[in-house]
């Protein structure tokens, strides 16, 4: 993923039932989403037709291929339409999704695998290497390194019953290219393997997205694959133990729009590994088990996200996610769920008696199905009443932090707090609702000044969310307080 690369061949497309053959080329730019364009001379496809079906259809998610240089096959994934043009033939172009070099695609099972490997930007600097060991002088001008005077050791650890975590270490040539001088490049690997089972690519995306999202958070800056890899495990008579004989390249566009910049870092990182090192194989573990739970999973993206481009709707997603996560971790009701029942009954029976459903009629000055409609608003929204407000969530999540953390650097962070919970839910009302009785409310604030509502919501988060993951909340916002970020 790291180099551009192309692939001149022969690609099969099902459709209805019959393989149609396009000859054609495939491009990967590195950051970009890969584009094929292919063409076809075949004259007994009703050409309209064809289109027309395979607009509609799934035909398109795998597309198998053969590149005619090496004649290696290749499979494309999660592909769609770009445009297409008809004349003696068709030519059509294609945004492919993933990717999958050297593969004979049979079913899905083909994309089944044991292990996943990456590189992930930044995470030399996150474990304390700088990327480059110092370079190696040879007193007759001969280039040479040795390579084992800094070898970091190897990360590993089980994240469940079924997966493990390894991160380690080996070496590449870069640097000047000097004859006299020869640097030695650092890369750092991580892999995730499934002890029992397969597991399918598709899965293994999700389980790679997942890890960068936290590693993204704990360096405080964008984290993005560089390669990606698939293999599986292969064993003889000779040696029963398992090993990875055989990686298949993974290319495709990754979700960082800083990639392929330079990483170049503007603020410090939230946690490095060697201050968490005791409890990182926990704070992973934990990650991992929150995969089917999805408001929290809404959370973790939501955080992952560094704010480079800011709009409301930024904003709004800090305030959602702060719901979100207490309202998951802090289930407290303010009635039983048979008292909110029996009450909205009660209540809505009521409301259709005869005398008020009078009133209700007369103040509509229209027929039943106007009522009809009222009631059923209220209805909706007496299902709510069970809920806490946006305030009460953030009195107390402030307050908690207040209560565990240095006193210094919960004012530098936040300041008046109680202060920052008006504007936070007067402003949330107002860019949800555009209630017109606050068009002229002094503490509706321009997008600018939205922007550091954010940070502070931002920082909120990271607090709680790092916190359920076993790290300290005095640790996190002394990180984060402004004379040391």
């Amino acid at each position: 993923m790291d180099k551009d690369k192309e692939w001149v061949g022969e690609w099969l497309i099902p459709i209805k039932g019959k393989i149609f053959t396009f000859f054609g080329t495939l491009t990967y730019r590195v950051g970009e989403r890969p584009i094929l364009k292919i063409s076809s001379r075949e004259q007994v496809i009703p050409v309209l037709g064809f289109f027309g079906e395979m607009f509609s259809s799934d035909d398109l998610n795998v597309i198998k291929g053969v590149e005619h240089k090496s004649g290696k096959p290749l499979v494309l994934i999660d592909n769609d339409f770009e445009s297409y043009s008809i004349g003696t033939g068709a030519l059509l172009t294609i945004r492919v999704g993933r990717i999958i070099d050297d593969v004979e695609y049979v079913d899905a099972d083909s994309l089944n695998y044991d292990v996943v490997s990456v590189e992930l930007s930044g995470i030399g600097e996150w474990i304390g290497q700088r990327g480059f060991l110092p370079p190696k002088f040879h007193p007759m001008g001969i280039s040479q390194s040795f390579y084992g005077d800094n070898y970091p050791e190897d990360i590993s650890f089980s994240i469940n019953d079924q997966f493990t975590f390894k991160l380690w270490f080996s070496y590449a040539s870069g640097g000047s290219g000097s004859k006299f001088i020869h640097q030695v490049k650092e890369k750092f690997h991580i892999e995730l393997n499934s002890r029992d089972q397969k597991v399918s690519i598709q899965q293994w995306f999700k389980m790679i997205e997942k890890l960068r999202r936290l590693l993204t958070i704990l360096q405080n800056d964008d984290c993005f694959p560089i390669t990606f890899r698939v293999g599986n495990y292969s064993a003889t008579n000779e040696d029963p133990t398992p090993y990875v004989y055989d990686y298949k390249n993974v290319y495709f566009k990754p979700v960082s729009k800083k990639f392929p910049k330079d990483d170049v870092r503007f603020f410090e990182m939230i946690h490095t590994y060697e201050e968490i090192e005791n409890i990182f194989p926990s704070v992973v573990q934990k990650w991992f088990n929150y995969t089917d739970q999805s408001d929290i999973e809404y959370v973790h993206w939501v955080l992952s996200q560094i704010i480079n481009q800011f709009s409301v709707d930024v904003f709004l997603e800090k305030v959602r996610a702060i719901e979100a996560f207490h309202r998951v971790k802090n289930n407290k009701l303010t009635y039983s769920d048979d008292l909110k029942e029996t009450l909205i009954r009660q209540l809505i029976d009521n409301l259709r008696g005869d005398n008020f459903f009078d009133i209700l009629q007369m103040c509509s000055q229209e027929n039943d199905v106007q009522v009809e409609q009222i009631l059923s608003k209220i209805e909706g929204n007496l299902k709510y009443i069970n809920e806490q407000t946006l305030r009460d969530r953030l009195k107390f999540l402030l307050k908690d932090i207040r209560d565990k953390v240095d006193k210094e650097d919960f004012v530098e962070a936040f300041g008046d707090w109680k202060g920052l919970i008006n504007y936070v839910v007067i402003n949330r009302n107002y860019y949800t609702h555009y209630d017109k009785n606050s068009y002229s409310n002094d503490n509706v604030l321009d997008v600018f000044k939205l922007f550091d509502l954010s940070v502070k919501l931002r920082k909120v988060l990271l607090v709680i969310v790092l916190e359920d993951l076993g790290i300290p909340p005095y640790r996190t916002l002394r990180k984060l307080s402004n004379r040391r970020n």
